[in-house]
């Protein structure tokens, strides 16, 4: 089974899902930089999250033993 995963945006100033690199202002790790970054981080939509969540949206995890095991199962 072959994944198309989506690129993290990294030196292009697009991705292909038309999300831009981070841009963060002001000193490191201070508070509003801080907020820039978990703004960023966690405003992408719910088919990002569905690479690794369960059909819930919850995080969990799983060893697979056959190649056509799914996460809820």
């Amino acid at each position: 089974m072959g994944w198309d995963l989506p690129h993290l945006p990294k030196d292009r100033p697009e991705a292909r899902n038309g999300r831009q690199a981070a841009t963060l202002d002001g000193e490191a790790h201070s508070l509003n930089r801080d907020r820039q970054a978990v703004t960023y981080h966690y405003n992408v939509s719910n088919d990002f999250y569905a690479f690794w969540l369960d059909r819930r949206m919850v995080y969990s995890c799983a060893y697979f033993t056959r190649s056509d095991e799914v996460l809820d199962t």
